[in-house]
C-alpha cells in the first residue's frame, strides 16, 4: 500500500516543478520578444503575432491581421529606431496569459510599450501591443 503522505509530497513537488518550468519557458519567450523590440526586428517580432493582433499607437487603434501588424511595427521602427530599452515589469495575468511593459527610447522620443502574450497549444502569441509616448 502506498503511503498517502508520500504520494501527497510527490504530487506537490511535481506541481511546483511544473509551474517553475512553465514560468521559465515564458520568461525566455518574453526575453526574445524584448530583444526583437530592442533590435527593431519587426520580422522576428511578427513570428510571435497571433492571426489577429490588437494594435494601439498614437494614430492607430485597431485589431489587425498578422501581416498588417508587421507593417505597422516596421513603420514604427523606421520612424523611431531604438537607442535604449528597459523592462519595467513582466508578470502573469492569468493561466497562459502574460504581459510585459518596456521603456523604449528612440533618439528624440520615449515610449512605454505594453504587450500581452497568450499561450495557445504550447505556442506563445502576441495578442496585443500598446505604444504610448511618455
Amino acid at each position: 500500500m502506498i503511503n498517502l503522505k508520500l504520494l501527497t509530497i510527490i504530487t506537490i513537488t511535481l506541481l511546483a516543478f511544473t509551474q517553475e518550468f512553465s514560468g521559465s519557458i515564458q520568461n525566455i519567450e518574453l526575453k526574445k520578444i524584448n530583444k526583437a523590440f530592442e533590435e527593431n526586428d519587426a520580422s522576428g517580432l511578427s513570428d510571435y503575432f497571433h492571426d489577429a493582433v490588437q494594435i494601439s499607437l498614437p494614430n492607430i487603434n485597431s485589431t489587425v491581421s498578422k501581416s498588417q501588424a508587421k507593417r505597422i511595427i516596421e513603420q514604427f521602427f523606421n520612424d523611431y529606431s531604438c537607442t535604449e530599452i528597459s523592462v519595467v515589469k513582466s508578470d502573469n495575468i492569468s493561466e497562459g496569459i502574460w504581459f510585459s511593459i518596456i521603456n523604449y527610447h528612440s533618439d528624440s522620443i520615449k515610449f512605454n510599450i505594453y504587450y500581452r502574450v497568450q499561450t495557445i497549444n504550447e505556442r506563445h502569441f502576441i495578442r496585443g501591443i500598446q505604444i504610448l509616448e511618455i
